[in-house]
């Protein structure tokens, strides 16, 4: 949140609280006003911030995963190998087996 957005709820907040009740809005003004924005949204936004704190951990746990996921392509890789070596094991058992039987 930019600090403008945050003076734009908090101008948004003291208008639909007015110190002075002769000062207020109607609820149609605030409504055009501050079209789609309610006095919960206005006032309350502070509780669904996201901290830089959140971002670092989001991130670390973003870096968790990437290194699984890494870790995950590896052993796919290996198994892809071991599977291709099995093959070819296998490839010329059958043709040991078929010089044999002729």
């Amino acid at each position: 949140m930019t600090r403008e957005e945050a003076l734009y709820y908090a101008e948004a907040c003291d208008e639909f609280n007015p110190e002075d009740p002769d000062d207020a809005y109607t609820p149609e003004e605030l409504r055009l006003k501050y079209p789609g924005l309610t006095e919960e949204n206005a006032c309350d936004w502070a509780i669904y911030g996201f901290t830089v704190q959140d971002w670092l951990t989001v991130e670390s746990g973003m870096a968790q995963i990437a290194g699984y996921v890494e870790q995950l392509r590896a052993q796919i890789r290996f198994m892809g190998r071991l599977m291709e070596e099995r093959q070819e094991v296998m490839d010329r058992q059958l043709e040991s087996i078929q010089k044999i039987s002729q």
